[in-house]
């Protein structure tokens, strides 16, 4: 990891509130864009049980952190 992704792993870990290592391995797969590993997280922690498998499925669409350089 770049010590340049951090605010992005920081913005995700905020958001998800997962572990940091899951962070950056999900982070790793969308090539560090924040908005594809968000989904990316919250499809996969909402996929359908046996319990709830006639719910429609949604999907969650967050803004990207838009990152200020002075």
């Amino acid at each position: 990891m770049l010590p340049n992704q951090e605010p992005y792993l920081a913005y995700f870990i905020s958001i998800t509130h997962c572990p940091r290592d899951k962070a950056i391995q999900i982070l790793d797969k969308s090539n560090w864009k924040v908005d594809i590993a968000l989904n990316a997280f919250f499809e996969e922690d909402s996929k359908p049980s046996e319990v709830i498998h006639s719910l429609p499925q949604r999907r969650i669409l967050i803004p990207t952190m838009i990152v200020f350089q002075r």
